[in-house]
């Protein structure tokens, strides 16, 4: 065995692996002893490396723990990518429904207006027509005289002069 393992993470194994092979050995021995239990009481390296030894316990302790964070840090992203990825999922969906609905309303309302155009196709005419002339004659002027009035022109300074022609 290595001293590393002995001195480390592999004593339960070594332990174990003893116990077994020593039970073993003296099962084929008809000696009259059953094996209990293997304990090692003492394990130490040599006084000359104990300095080193702990500097690689020591990064090995600090491994382990960058390992546990790391595996934290996983068990706490993963969950909430992927509640997100799925909020997200559902989210598109609602937002495909509402514009397929949306769709599907105006279809339905343009087939609508388009049965009345054609039921009513002469007063839509006349409709579209008053509709353009107040476009064309939104931001215009309009003075409405009664008949048999005589022409007048206003004035740049806002008053009413009689037209040269009266």
């Amino acid at each position: 065995m290595q001293i590393d393992s002995l001195l480390t993470t592999g004593r339960k194994n070594i332990q174990d692996n003893l116990l077994k092979t020593m039970s073993d050995r003296v099962r084929n021995i008809p000696l009259g002893v059953e094996i209990i239990k293997v304990l090692m009481q003492e394990a130490h390296p040599p006084l000359e490396v104990v300095p080193q030894y702990r500097a690689v316990a020591l990064a090995r302790e600090r491994k382990d723990q960058i390992i546990h964070h790391a595996g934290a840090y996983q068990q706490d992203l993963l969950p909430r990518s992927r509640g997100k990825a799925i909020a997200d999922v559902l989210a598109s969906e609602a937002y495909s429904i509402e514009r397929i609905s949306s769709a599907q309303g105006e279809a339905e309302s343009f087939l609508l207006k388009q049965s009345w155009f054609r039921r009513f196709d002469s007063v839509q005419r006349e409709r579209l027509k008053w509709e353009t002339v107040e476009n064309a004659m939104r931001d215009k002027t309009i003075w409405v005289l009664p008949a048999g009035t005589k022409k007048r022109i206003l004035s740049p300074d806002g008053k009413i002069r009689k037209d040269k022609d009266e």
